[in-house]
């Protein structure tokens, strides 16, 4: 989608290639070691103020609090 910058949080590093040959820029892996330094920075990095939720996990919940202020998350049920 043009103009939007998407944060994909994925599980497996197999995923980052997939989502790379797609034009995925920003890519965290949640079983990474680095992954929750990452989270906590990100997304105010980016500026992100809407968060797409497709899981629903512990990370939903660390999601939350490191989105940046007035951000809204989204959560399929």
């Amino acid at each position: 989608m043009r103009g939007l910058i998407f944060l994909n949080i994925i599980r497996k590093n197999k995923q980052v290639a997939q989502l790379k040959d797609m034009g995925a820029e920003y890519i965290l892996n949640s079983s990474g070691e680095e992954f929750l330094d990452n989270l906590k920075k990100m997304p105010v990095d980016l500026n992100a103020k809407i968060a797409y939720d497709m899981i629903g996990a512990e990370i939903t919940g660390m999601l939350v609090n490191y989105m940046c202020e007035n951000s809204v998350v989204y959560m399929k049920l």
